[in-house]
């Protein structure tokens, strides 16, 4: 980090290891320097989702897996398709759901049936909210059509 300190890599590469660590604040703030360095470093925004969600802040959380969604262009067709057909909500709870169901419709325009970890890492982080208001059995069933 001293030696460069913009490069973005590094950053993350930081961010990671302050999770694994379980210091999410710390995890949080390369992380979040990393995407201000590279906006593109698409691993780096599901991280940050992920440590928000540990730190319990939800919202900060949706903005990073709504950030990646914008970002990730092999999806632009299908998120195009989720958004026409929905409308975006303010409330916490509508927004996780919709986020789980853009995120459904990315993983269903997968090619063959192939799955992108990405992706199931994204639904994990918002299935991992408990304002996904489903019962553990929609969810499983959601996911299986997927």
């Amino acid at each position: 980090m001293l030696r460069d300190p913009e490069n973005a890599q590094a950053w993350f590469d930081l961010g990671v290891k302050q999770q694994a660590n379980e210091r999410e604040d710390k995890a949080i703030q390369a992380l979040r320097r990393a995407v201000e360095l590279d906006p593109s470093l698409l691993a780096a925004w599901l991280e940050l989702a992920v440590s928000y969600t540990n730190e319990g802040n939800r919202s900060r959380a949706y903005d990073a897996i709504e950030d990646w969604i914008g970002r990730k262009e092999i999806y632009a067709d299908a998120v195009r398709r989720w958004k026409g057909s929905n409308a975006r909500s303010s409330s916490k709870a509508n927004r996780a759901q919709g986020l789980v169901g853009c995120l459904i419709e990315m993983a269903r325009s997968m090619p063959g049936g192939a799955i992108d970890a990405d992706v199931q890492i994204a639904l994990g982080v918002l299935l991992n909210t408990s304002e996904v208001s489903e019962s553990p059995s929609q969810r499983t069933a959601s996911l299986a059509r997927v």
